[in-house]
C-alpha cells in the first residue's frame, strides 16, 4: 500500500513555513484517502541532537552564521540523505520546501529524493526576484536555480499556491509544464477562533501599541514588504491630520538600521511603532482584532499575503497592495480596499478613504470574513496535495 513522506527536514521550527507544515500535515492527516495506508512527516529533532539546532541555524536561517565549520554542516547533510537510503523505495516524497542558503552541503540529499515518486512544493521563486536579500548567501539564487534543474524533471507533480507562480515556473523551466497544480492556501491561523481576553490590552499597552491604530504584520523588513513607501504615507496622513498610529509586528531585521533613521526623520517616532517579534499568539491575535485596519504594501508573495488574510478572518478592513497574488487571493471577495503599492499617494489615498467613510469600510469588512471562509480551507489545499501524491504513485 502507498505511503507518504513529508520532507519536512531542512524546515525551522516557529517560522512561517514551520506553521505551514504543521497546518498541512494535519490537513493531510484529516483528509488521508483509503489508497494511502501511511504518513510520515520528517522534522529534524532539535531535542535529540543539539548540533543540528546550532546548524539549522547556521544552514537555513535568513540570519545565517557562516562561522559553522563545513564539516558540521555537512554531518547533518549526511544524516538526513543517510535516513532518506532506508525508507521504502516505492514511498512517495512530498517535498514542501527546497533549502538554497547552504555551500552544497545538501545536494546529496536532494539526489537521493529524486530516487522515489516525489510530489515538488515551490511555494515563490522570491531569490530570482530580490537577490539582493541574500547577501548573507550570495550563491543562494544560482543554488536555487540548479535545484530546481534537478527536482522539476524527476518530480512527477508539482504543487504551487497560485496561478501566477506556476507561470512563473513553467515560463523558466518548461520541464514544469503539464505537471503543475495550484493550491490557494488560507490564512495561517484564524484571528476569530483564538480567545479574545480583553484584559490583554495590558500587554499591548506595554509594547507602545494605542488605539486607534493601523497594523502592518509583515515577516520581517525586508525590501518586498514594502516598509519605506508605508512609511512616507504615514507621514502624508499625519500632514493630513489623521491621527492614527502605525503598528509594526514582526522581527525588525535585516533593515531596521535604515527604516529607523528613516522614522526619524520623519518626524514619526510617536506614531510608528515596530513592536518586535510577539510570540504569544493570543496576544497576537487581540492586536490583530484590534486594529482600527489592516495596511499590506507588500510587493511579491508566494501563497498570498498571510497577514492580509488573518486580518479579514478578524472583520478588519484591510488595504492590500494590487499585485496578481494578492488579487487571485482575495478574488470574488469585495471587502478588501486595493491601492498601488509602488505609489506613496495611493497608499495614503487607500487608508484615507477607509478612515473617511469607517462604518462602510466595517461593514465591508465582516462581510468579507464570512465570505473568506467559504473561499479558502486547509481540507481543499489537502484535496490538491492528495490529489498529486496519488497521480505519482508507481504503476
Amino acid at each position: 500500500m502507498l505511503s507518504l513522506v513529508v520532507a519536512g527536514e531542512t524546515i525551522e521550527p516557529h517560522c512561517g513555513l514551520g506553521n505551514y507544515l504543521e497546518c498541512l500535515a494535519a490537513a493531510l492527516k484529516d483528509t488521508r484517502p483509503k489508497e494511502v495506508g501511511a504518513l510520515i512527516v520528517r522534522k529534524t529533532s532539535v531535542k535529540r541532537h543539539s548540533v543540528l539546532r546550532q546548524m539549522l541555524k547556521s544552514v537555513l536561517s535568513m540570519r545565517a552564521c557562516r562561522s559553522l565549520s563545513c564539516f558540521r554542516r555537512s554531518l547533518l547533510a549526511t544524516r538526513w540523505a543517510a535516513e532518506w537510503a532506508l525508507l521504502p523505495a516505492d514511498a512517495v516524497c512530498l517535498l514542501p520546501f527546497i533549502a538554497f542558503a547552504d555551500d552544497g552541503e545538501l545536494d546529496r540529499y536532494y539526489e537521493l529524493l529524486c530516487n522515489r515518486p516525489l510530489v515538488l512544493v515551490i511555494h515563490d521563486l522570491h531569490p530570482f526576484y530580490y537577490p539582493e536579500h541574500f547577501t548573507f548567501c550570495p550563491s543562494a539564487p544560482e543554488r536555487l536555480r540548479t535545484r530546481l534543474q534537478l527536482l522539476i524533471p524527476r518530480a512527477q507533480q508539482i504543487v504551487t499556491h497560485n496561478q501566477f507562480t506556476k507561470n512563473d515556473i513553467c515560463n523558466r523551466f518548461p520541464a514544469a509544464n503539464g505537471k503543475c497544480r495550484v493550491a490557494l492556501l488560507p490564512a495561517l491561523f484564524d484571528p476569530g477562533k483564538l480567545d479574545a481576553q480583553g484584559g490583554r490590552l495590558d500587554d499591548m499597552t506595554q509594547l507602545g501599541i494605542r488605539p486607534p491604530y493601523a497594523l502592518w504584520a509583515s515577516s520581517g523588513t525586508l525590501v518586498h514588504k514594502n516598509h519605506d513607501r508605508l512609511i512616507a504615507s504615514w507621514r502624508q496622513l499625519l500632514n493630513e491630520s489623521y491621527d492614527i498610529q502605525l503598528v509594526c509586528t514582526g522581527t525588525k531585521e535585516p533593515r531596521w538600521d535604515e527604516i529607523r533613521k528613516s522614522i526619524v526623520a520623519t518626524g514619526l517616532q510617536n506614531r510608528v511603532l515596530f513592536t518586535g517579534v510577539v510570540t504569544n499568539r493570543d496576544l497576537m491575535a487581540d492586536i490583530v482584532r484590534g486594529a482600527t485596519l489592516a495596511v499590506c504594501p507588500t510587493l511579491y508573495e508566494g501563497g498570498g499575503s498571510g497577514p492580509a488574510a488573518e486580518s479579514v478572518l478578524a472583520e478588519v478592513p484591510v488595504c492590500c497592495s494590487r499585485i496578481p497574488q494578492t488579487e487571485e487571493q482575495f478574488a470574488g471577495l469585495d471587502g478588501v480596499n486595493w491601492f498601488d503599492p509602488y505609489s506613496v499617494c495611493d497608499i495614503t489615498r487607500c487608508v484615507r478613504e477607509v478612515l473617511d467613510d469607517y462604518p462602510k469600510a466595517k461593514s465591508r469588512a465582516v462581510s468579507a470574513a464570512r465570505e473568506y471562509r467559504h473561499l479558502r480551507s486547509w481540507p481543499s489545499v489537502a484535496r490538491v496535495y492528495w490529489d498529486a501524491v496519488l497521480a505519482s504513485m508507481p504503476t
